[in-house]
């Protein structure tokens, strides 16, 4: 199962940042290397620009996650 973690403000003040969490591997999800990111976009580009299709991350299951107000 994958979790949506609320970094905000745990890593530098004032910044929204997020993650996730694997409960199957007990590790942060990784894509190419990255675990946290600032924004939605952060995270597509990544995906997009290092084929994470082939890593098995699901990202548009990881976006689906992401709560509705976390970038308000």
């Amino acid at each position: 199962m994958i979790r949506f973690i609320d970094l905000t403000d745990q890593i530098t003040e004032g910044q929204k940042e997020f993650a996730f969490w694997c409960t199957a591997k007990e590790r942060f999800l990784e894509v190419f290397g990255e675990q946290t990111w600032e924004s939605l976009h952060d995270l597509k580009e990544a995906a997009k620009w290092h084929n994470q299709v082939a890593n098995n991350v699901d990202i548009e299951r990881c976006i689906s996650l992401i709560p509705e107000d976390f970038f308000k």
